[in-house]
């Protein structure tokens, strides 16, 4: 229930804990959804966080991830023939360091800068999410979050090992935009996947 309660917050918009219990408090029909007893009594916000901070250091929603992909993959919901590779910027909930105090360690967030569809420049302090996408459904087949100041390019062997090892079928095709365009992105796609 705290599970299916974490996911219904991200499919809500929710923006907390705080929120997420406000609302199971007040909609019986979410805690039912949820899995909660309708006339109980909900989890307090420190629940949530516990359980979401112990869900945190464990690879369980990598593994359920991949299990989504592989079933989907199985029921033919996705077509791999061809994937689109692209990353988006995810702000930090903590507070924003000055660049020259950050001791990066690969996973810590950090400030990030690309350029935005006009030209400008869009900075945060946070991470990034690396995605690889079927085209045809729009599903995701690969996740892979860093830190913000990771350029696309670093992250873009991961996202095409994981690609191979979620889906049974090959992709013939990979899109991705110019972050990606470098004779060494070419050679690992053409020599390896």
């Amino acid at each position: 229930a705290l599970l299916n309660a974490l996911v219904a917050m991200r499919l809500e918009n929710m923006n907390g804990f705080t929120h997420l219990v406000e609302r199971l408090t007040y909609d019986p029909w979410l805690r039912f959804v949820c899995g909660f007893e309708v006339f109980g009594k909900v989890p307090s916000v420190s629940t949530f966080s516990r359980f979401f901070a112990r869900l945190a250091k464990t690879q369980a929603l990598e593994i359920l991830f991949n299990t989504l992909v592989e079933k989907a993959d199985e029921r033919g919901l996705i077509d791999t023939s061809v994937v689109a590779i692209d990353s988006t910027k995810i702000e930090a909930y903590e507070k924003a360091v000055p660049k020259k105090n950050i001791d990066q360690d690969g996973k810590k967030a950090d400030w990030g800068i690309k350029t935005d569809s006009n030209g400008n420049p869009v900075k945060w302090y946070g991470y990034k999410l690396h995605a690889a996408c079927d085209v045809q459904s729009g599903l995701p087949l690969v996740l892979h979050v860093s830190p913000a100041s990771t350029h696309d390019r670093e992250a873009v062997e991961i996202l095409l090992q994981k690609c191979n090892q979620n889906v049974k079928h090959k992709p013939s095709y990979y899109v991705m935009d110019a972050a990606y365009d470098a004779k060494e992105v070419y050679e690992l796609v053409l020599m390896e996947y």
